[in-house]
Order: C-alpha cells, then structure tokens, then sequence
C-alpha cells in the first residue's frame, strides 16, 4: 500500500494494512466504504484466495471476514471482481469471475481442492504438491512418474504404482512436512454473485452454461434501460501444464439482470459478441455519431470494437 507523502508515494502496508503482507495472491481489488463509516475499505481476491473484506479504520485496514457470514469458505481461483447493488436494496453484492466449473479441477465447500507447498526434498527449491478429495481422504494429483521428477525420493519410497496409487498426499510428503508447509483451499471455481444480505453474504451461481471457462474481465452495463445493470463478461485461461487442456470453452457472456439476485444469459446468436480468445479487459467507450461501443482486450491478440444496438428486452 502505497501512501502520497508531499508527493512522494511511500509503501505503509506494514504500518497501515499489515495484513496485505500475507493475504495471498491477489487479482482483483476495488474500494468502496463497505460499512457506511465515511472511509474507503477494500475488497480483494485472488488465486487460492478468500474474499476478503478490509476496514478502513484510525488504525489501518483490518481483515474483517469473521464479521461476515458466507465469507470464509470462499477460497477459489478469483480473476474478476465488481460492486454493483445488483437486487436494489441499498447495499452493494459482489460479482466474481473464477476459474470455471468446466476444468479438470473441482472444489467443494466441504472438500476443497488444497496446494502444499514447501521444499519437501531439500535442495532449496519450492515444491508444490496439489491435492484432491475422495471419501474424505487427500490424494496428490499428480502421478508416480510425474511426482517422482519433482520429488525424486518418492521412486524409493513408493517402489511400484500399486502402492502409490493407495497413498495419501500425507503419506507422499510425510505429515510433519504437511504441517509445515504453506497450505491453501479452493472451495469454490463457480462465477457468480455473492448477495450482501444484512452483512450475510448470499452466494448465487452463474448458470451452467457461464461456467464453462473462467471469467478475467466484468463490465456493468444497463443493456435493457430498466434501470439496473447487467453484465458483459469475457474470459478464458490458456496457460497450462501440458497435461491438461487449457481453459478456452468461452465466447462471452451477455447477461440481463433480473432484479432478484439473478441473472438471464443472452444466447450468442441473439448478441453476436464474439469475445474469443484470452481476454483480459472489457472497457466501454463513446463513439462520435456511433454512441455506446465496448473494447475488448485480449492477451496476445488484436484490440476487439464492438459497436451496441440496444436491441435485448
């Protein structure tokens, strides 16, 4: 956190948001005062990240999650994140782009998808291990062959698949290097809205068909003119391990709210937005004699204009 000092910006994370130090992976941030107290708080999230909510009080940003039920257990893969009043109730939801619900790794609330992370075979490297649920027991997801190249004492310690087939993540890196180790949870990849109901936040998914890929970028716009904002979202993930298909399945997301929390997906062929490939930011712009029109970002790709025909009822 950077602080304008007699116009010098100066970092006072350690004295005004110590807490940033050690949050985790951040993607996305927007302020807002969150609890009507006249400062601007911040909301974050990130990659193995909760969302978190920050207060802006005399002493700092404090981490203010414990306050607000249906906050904890929201570790995900979060690319996107935007404020809108989304049922008018006076109070401002979370929309949230994540990994997806279409990738080769799931999460649930009450088994999530977990990363260790340490240097578990001391050459003075880190070491991730990634780890998977069934029946209540964690598993590495990574095979032998692929674990034992990372890891090259599992070959010994595992002589045959057969036995490292029936072993445990625990029984792979040893229970006290799993204690030791910096451990983090996804419990969910779904996009969606998180409703803020009284200072208890609701969680409402997308449908399934605005799960298949990830979402990076999320524009507020009111398409219909009723008043209240729908969403314009593009995403998609193509970096991969080569082992796994990279996350493309997404051509855009046209969606209409309607007024209750939800949201009513516009089928393409009724939008003809193409938002293909890796995008990273969706922005809208006006345009002389043409009106309202959108930019689309895409990583490693061309710069997308789309011009707007409010058309959608």
């Amino acid at each position: 956190m950077l602080e304008n000092r007699d116009g010098k910006f100066i970092d006072v994370t350690a004295e005004r948001a110590p807490e940033l130090n050690r949050i985790g992976m951040v993607t996305a941030a927007v302020s807002t005062d969150h609890n009507n107290d006249g400062n601007l708080d911040l909301i974050i999230s990130g990659e193995w990240m909760k969302i978190s909510i920050l207060e802006n009080g005399t002493e700092g940003f404090k981490l203010m999650n414990e306050n607000y039920t249906g906050l904890n257990n929201t570790g995900g893969w979060w690319y996107a994140l935007a404020l809108d009043d989304v049922d008018k109730d006076g109070d401002q939801d979370l929309i949230t782009g994540n990994l997806g619900q279409n990738y080769k790794y799931q999460a649930l609330k009450d088994q999530p998808f977990k990363v260790f992370s340490n240097d578990f075979d001391n050459n003075q490297k880190v070491d991730i291990i990634l780890s998977y649920p069934e029946k209540g027991t964690y598993y590495p997801l990574r095979g032998r062959q692929c674990s034992s190249e990372q890891l090259p004492q599992i070959e010994a310690k595992f002589p045959d698949y057969s036995s490292f087939a029936t072993a445990s993540v625990y029984d792979v890196i040893g229970h006290d290097q799993a204690e030791k180790s910096y451990e983090r949870n996804a419990h969910t990849f779904a996009n969606g809205v998180y409703l803020n109901e009284d200072d208890k936040y609701v969680s409402i998914p997308f449908s399934n068909m605005n799960q298949i890929s990830s979402i990076n970028s999320i524009l507020l716009y009111d398409i219909n003119d009723d008043g209240y904002n729908d969403l314009i979202m593009g995403g998609n993930l193509y970096s991969s391990e080569v082992e796994t298909p990279r996350n493309d399945a997404s051509y855009g997301h046209i969606l209409i709210n309607q007024k209750d929390g939800s949201y009513k997906t516009v089928a393409v062929e009724r939008t003809a937005f193409f938002g293909e490939g890796e995008i990273k930011a969706i922005r809208s712009i006006q345009i002389k004699g043409v009106g309202d029109a959108f930019l689309v970002a895409q990583n490693n790709g061309r710069m997308q204009l789309y011009t707007y025909n409010k058309l959608v009822r």
